[in-house]
């Protein structure tokens, strides 16, 4: 019950016997993998960026990773709001993205614009949730929610 690609064999015909010809003598058998393996898990990461005081915006890098290569295309949602950071003055909105991890792929990484300021103000945080794989059944939520806190600089 493992989720793997398909697989593929050769059959070979020879020496036939009793006076039978071999027309082709070969052939290609495939085997279609129907399994679907829960134990492939996919989480979400934490991280800190510092706020910044002007000019340019400081980058928060989520990293989304599978617990071993994809043996398949898969996709998940990444939902990005929630918190106590303010969308459009903290950070700039970004409300959900699918992330697709193509055969072999095993981590995404998205990119969150923090805007500067220079507001004395309590540390922030911005909630990241995983939800919806595709195909149905292939991913396990293993941390499906994940914070990204702003550290304040001012």
């Amino acid at each position: 019950l493992a989720s793997e690609p398909d697989e593929t064999f050769r059959v070979a015909l020879s020496a036939p016997t009793g006076g039978f010809a071999v027309g082709a003598d070969t052939g290609t058998g495939t085997i279609i993998n129907d399994d679907l393996n829960s134990s492939l898990r996919v989480s979400v990461s934490d991280m800190t960026v510092w706020e910044g005081n002007s000019g340019r915006a400081n980058p928060a890098k989520v990293l989304v990773s599978l617990s071993a290569p994809a043996p398949t295309t898969v996709s998940v949602t990444l939902t990005i709001g929630g918190g106590t950071a303010t969308p459009g003055v903290d950070y700039r909105a970004v409300l959900l993205r699918t992330l697709t991890f193509l055969p072999g792929q095993r981590q995404k990484t998205v990119s969150l614009t923090v805007l500067p300021d220079r507001s004395h103000e309590d540390d922030e945080a911005i909630r990241v949730a995983l939800t919806n794989t595709t195909p149905s059944g292939v991913l396990t939520l293993a941390r499906a929610f994940g914070t990204i806190v702003i550290n304040n600089d001012d």
